[in-house]
Parts: structure tokens; C-alpha cells; sequence
């Protein structure tokens, strides 16, 4: 059923605003720097228009999606992130395009076709299965470690690449980083019930999410489930210089 006029509402005229675009579909906030002062529909269409005059046209399915950028306050530069973030939502696929344009894969030396893709739950809109045939720097783990790009076109994966290509060479540096950052968030009771070559044992790296943003997350498995609950795992977020800014338990 074609998109109605109805179906797609704001729900203020100041920021911070929301879009609901569509039945069925959630609600999603919209950046502050970019306050919608227009909201029209055509052709299953929103469009959009700010206050400074830019305009912004997109499926519904490409602007009700989720991203997973580093969130106030571990990053200052929130606003501005997630603002160049929500202005690439009209160059990728969702559920509700079809233009094979969208669909074109980056090409790059080191992984070959990199084929962007409706997002996933967690906002995934391309993925490597597993990168440690291609990357030597990948720590020795026994599984599959995954490279995902979160909530970005093709044309953003492309701009990224050779940021994506330096991280991947740091990983060992950055492994023990992130083991470092988990270490220090427990409680003098749990490193004085653990030592810590112990603790950096029972972690494994499942996989690197690269945000929009060009910063960064790596996923840790404890394996053995000795120190995150069955079902979840730690995720260390980086700031793109490379410097640990937070961790988010994922389920």
C-alpha cells in the first residue's frame, strides 16, 4: 500500500523532534541540526525540509532506521555525527527501495565486493563474514571474527575503507586496549577475586563494527561465561583516534 500524506507526522516544531514515517514503522528521532520545519509526502515518499532551507527525500524505511553511534556523553561530537549520518540515509537500501543502484558493492583490494544490504536489527547495512583470512593483525581466536558496517551507503563505505584498512592493522593494539578498558570498569572486589592474565584469558574477539561516524566498536565473547551472563557481550567503543570511550553490554 502506497504511502499517504497522513501516514508521516513530526511530533513538534522545535528540536528535539521525531518522525513517525509510516504505520507500522517506529518512530525515530531526528538530529537537532537539522529542524524539520516541513513535512510533505508524495509518490510513497517524505520529504523533508529545514529550517535553513536543505531538503531531505527518503523511503520510510530509509529514514526510520537505527544507528549505533557512540551516544553523549563519551561523545562530544554527538550532534554533529549523527546529523552527516542521517543526511546518507537516502543513498542506502531498505525495505521499502528499489533502485539497484543502492545495491552496488564496494570494491575493495583487501576484502573484494562489499555488497550494502537493508539494515539489520542491530542497523547493519554490510558485512565480512569473517576477516582473518584477510587481516595477519587479527588476534589468534578459534572462530569466525565478523567486520560489520553500521547505518552507511556505499559511498560511505567507500570514504572509510582506508580508515578501516589502518584499524585492522593496529588490532592487536587495540585488543589489548579494549581488554585494558574492561578490566578497569569492574570493581576492586572482582580484580581481587580475578588476576588479570587470568581475565584476558577468558576473552575472545568476535567481531569490529564500524560506525558512520568512522569510530569504532569491538566485540568480546567470554566464552566460559565467567564474567558476562549467558546471552551478552561486551562491546568496547572507540573514539576513530583509536582511544577507548565506552562499554555497552549487547544481547
Amino acid at each position: 500500500m502506497s504511502m499517504r500524506a497522513g501516514d508521516a507526522a513530526l511530533s513538534g516544531p522545535e528540536p528535539p523532534q521525531r518522525l513517525v514515517a509510516g504505520a507500522g514503522r517506529p518512530s525515530v528521532p531526528l538530529p537537532r541540526r537539522f529542524a524539520v520545519s516541513r513535512l510533505d509526502v508524495a509518490d510513497g515518499l517524505v520529504r523533508l525540509t529545514a529550517r535553513d532551507s536543505r531538503v531531505i527525500t527518503a523511503t520510510p524505511g530509509q529514514l526510520t532506521v537505527w544507528s549505533q553511534l557512540l551516544q553523549e556523553p563519551a561523545n562530544p561530537d554527538y550532534e554533529a555525527q549523527f546529523e552527516a549520518e542521517f543526511l546518507d540515509r537516502p543513498a542506502r537500501p531498505a525495505d521499502d527501495t528499489t533502485d539497484p543502484e543502492l545495491l552496488l558493492p564496494a570494491v575493495d583490494a583487501v576484502f573484494g565486493p562489499i555488497v550494502p544490504h537493508a539494515p539489520s536489527a542491530f542497523g547493519t547495512t554490510a558485512e565480512i563474514a569473517d576477516i582473518r583470512p584477510a587481516v595477519s593483525a587479527v588476534p589468534c581466536v578459534p572462530c569466525e571474527v565478523t567486520l560489520e558496517f553500521d547505518s552507511m551507503s556505499r559511498r560511505r563505505i567507500l570514504e572509510l575503507l582506508p580508515a578501516v584498512h589502518a584499524l585492522l592493522a593496529d588490532l592487536p593494539l587495540l585488543w589489548d586496549r579494549a581488554l585494558t578498558y574492561l578490566w578497569e570498569q569492574g570493581t576492586d572486589d572482582d580484580r581481587a577475586a580475578t588476576g588479570p592474565a587470568d581475565f584476558r584469558a577468558a576473552f575472545r574477539l568476535m567481531g569490529v563494527v564500524v560506525y558512520h561516524s568512522g569510530d569504532f566498536g569491538l566485540d568480546l565473547d567470554d566464552a566460559g561465561k565467567e564474567f558476562v551472563e549467558d546471552g551478552y557481550w561486551a562491546r568496547i567503543n572507540f573514539r576513530a583516534d583509536g582511544s577507548p570511550a565506552e562499554l555497552v553490554m549487547m544481547a
